[in-house]
């Protein structure tokens, strides 16, 4: 959970910048981001597929596969 203190009111729209600029964060919540993150970052990487194989993956699995 993040614990933000509102600094100023805007009654418009603005850049990011801006926007940073209305609220600060407490120090307790940026410590408590900063440990979540740590242990996302720790966590092994999910496989991700490529999406359909190349001709040449293919290639390589019928070689596989046949090698039997």
């Amino acid at each position: 959970m993040v614990a933000l203190s509102e600094q100023t009111l805007s009654n418009r729209r603005a850049s990011a910048s801006i926007a940073q600029q209305l609220y600060r964060e407490t120090e307790e919540s940026r410590q408590q981001r900063e440990i979540i993150a740590e242990r996302v970052k720790a966590q092994p990487n999910p496989f991700y597929a490529r999406g359909r194989p190349t001709k040449r993956d293919r290639r390589e699995i019928m070689r596989l596969k046949n090698s039997d």
